[in-house]
């Protein structure tokens, strides 16, 4: 009896060791396709990055691959793209037969400077595979180099102001901003060359009409030329105002070891202040005869009446005149 059972185990054994090593096609291993028995590679597929970004458009790029996969099975890729990962739009389905695939599409009618997600999509006859998600932000419709200009432009102005408090070791930026866009920021680009390799922090103009916009750079190096400008940006446009320079003097101490800028090392603190301008500003609205606000037209009432009130005193002076003189002649 004992030996019976040992002997049903061993074929029992003997089984599953045939049934795990055997070369037995399994859906997973080979695929039936127009009668024919081919082998199935897994895909794999890659999302890229997207390039030649504008205002409203991007092309979006992918890889798919596997061995010996195109010539068995007849692919079709493309991308699914939108504001979120929800991926509410999809490209054209383009069909890929030999080869690896990198395969790219263009999407437009973007919206300027916002985020958009993006995934490349395969399907063969196995089902559908989702590459990773990726994003990119698009431009702003155009970005304007604006001259230093008028303080009382109606298109908004941004004028970068020579560098004041210049040190061994720190220097004032300044600029004045006129008309100013709402929900807008603002910041200075500089560097050691007009490449304009750092920024400073962004400052929120909030409700400002005009500002002058005041930051203190703090760590700089000794006798070395920086070059800065400003910027104001809001959520359609972007303006960079000119390039200036300025010059920083000898370290004042022998003692004081010169080392290139490094950024980590520099400080920055910002101010903004209501310009000169700033009342003015506010009743003719930046630009615009228009006041922009409640506090505008008060005054601009208060100013009619007060020319009303000299024109009619200045007219009575000159009939009272005019009527001594015709009294002098009679």
């Amino acid at each position: 009896m004992l030996n019976e059972i040992i002997k049903l185990i061993r074929i029992i054994l003997l089984a599953v060791a045939l049934f795990v090593f055997s070369p037995v096609p399994t859906h997973a291993q080979y695929y039936n396709y127009n009668g024919n028995v081919y082998n199935y590679t897994p895909v794999n597929i890659t999302t890229g990055n997207a390039t030649n970004i504008t205002g409203s458009s991007a092309i979006l790029s992918g890889l798919v691959n596997g061995n010996n996969l195109y010539s068995t099975y007849n692919l079709e890729t493309w991308f699914q793209y939108g504001r979120n990962t929800n991926f509410e739009y999809a490209t054209a389905h383009i069909n890929s037969n030999s080869g690896y695939a990198n395969f790219n599409s263009t999407v437009s009618n973007l919206s300027p400077n916002t985020i958009y997600y993006f995934r490349a999509v395969v399907q063969n006859p196995q089902g559908v595979i989702y590459g990773s998600a990726n994003s990119f932000r698009t431009n702003f419709p155009a970005v304007v180099n604006a001259e230093n200009s008028n303080v009382f432009s109606v298109a908004p102005a941004i004028n970068t102001n020579p560098a004041t408090a210049v040190s061994s070791r720190s220097a004032k930026l300044n600029s004045l901003l006129m008309s100013i866009p709402d929900n807008s920021t603002t910041w200075f680009e500089w560097g050691t060359s007009p490449n304009l390799d750092y920024i400073t922090p962004a400052i929120s103009l909030g409700s400002l009409s005009s500002a002058k916009h005041i930051n203190t750079i703090s760590g700089l190096a000794p006798k070395t030329t920086y070059y800065f400008r400003a910027v104001m940006q809001n959520g359609t446009s972007k303006m960079n105002g000119v390039t200036l320079s300025f010059t920083t003097n000898n370290a004042t101490s022998s003692a004081v070891t010169v080392k290139n800028t490094d950024d980590s090392a520099v400080t920055n603190t910002s101010t903004i202040e209501p310009s000169a301008f700033s009342l003015v500003a506010n009743v003719i609205g930046a630009g615009s005869f228009l006041p922009k606000n409640l506090f505008g037209w008060v005054i601009l009432v208060i100013l009619a009446l007060i020319l009303l009130i000299m024109t009619k005193h200045a007219y009575r002076k000159l009939f009272e005149r005019r009527s001594e003189s015709a009294s002098e002649h009679v």
